[in-house]
């Protein structure tokens, strides 16, 4: 599956505001969805994936501090610019903040 590198490279094109400047290669993903994985195994992270019509349309995760700022989680919403727009975000929101509420 493609999709998800697909989606940050276009990002990476559109020169959207992401941790990236430079498209990444499958095997790039791969490594990051290892530790990913890892991390949600560990509970310090939730990561969730929307569609549209089969294809990745949005990516968001929510990264949990520890120690003195346990009480913090960072959230990261990745939207394709061709279904923004659309109320994927707000949902995708509300989702996000209902999985904080049980942390």
């Amino acid at each position: 599956m493609d999709d998800l590198p697909d989606l940050i490279n276009s990002l990476v094109n559109e020169r959207a505001d992401i941790l990236l400047n430079e498209k990444i290669s499958r095997d790039e993903e791969v490594d990051w969805l290892s530790r990913a994985l890892h991390r949600l195994e560990k509970g310090e992270t939730f990561h969730m994936i929307a569609d549209v019509d089969g294809k990745v349309a949005a990516i968001s995760e929510i990264n949990l501090r520890s120690c003195y700022e346990k009480h913090v989680g960072v959230i990261g919403i990745t939207i394709r610019s061709n279904v923004r727009d659309l109320g994927i975000g707000t949902e995708i929101m509300k989702a996000l903040i209902e999985q904080a509420q049980k942390k």
